[in-house]
């Protein structure tokens, strides 16, 4: 259960890490915000690295993209799982 004395010691720990220059904002806010500017550099990592896989298997193959099937589907997504993606 939340007290107000609790809340009381809470808010002088906070100010007194504001005053040394740990700011709560800061220390919550700047991990968000990498992780959100890292997430569409991992996405599209992601999916560029499939698509070479799926370029390769076609050439190996002499197929179209049309003409990949599931098969194929599950054994890029076990190399993915495997973490062999731009092998």
């Amino acid at each position: 259960m939340i007290t107000a004395c609790f809340l009381r010691e809470t808010k002088a720990q906070l100010a007194a890490r504001a005053n040394v220059g740990i700011h709560y904002d800061q220390v919550t806010r700047q991990p968000q915000d990498k992780g959100v500017h890292k997430f569409p550099d991992s996405f599209h990592t992601l999916f560029a690295c499939i698509d070479t896989k799926r370029k390769v298997s076609q050439q190996e193959q002499g197929v179209s993209s049309r003409q990949i099937g599931m098969t194929q589907v599950e054994q890029l997504a076990a190399c993915i799982a495997k973490k062999e993606l731009c092998s």
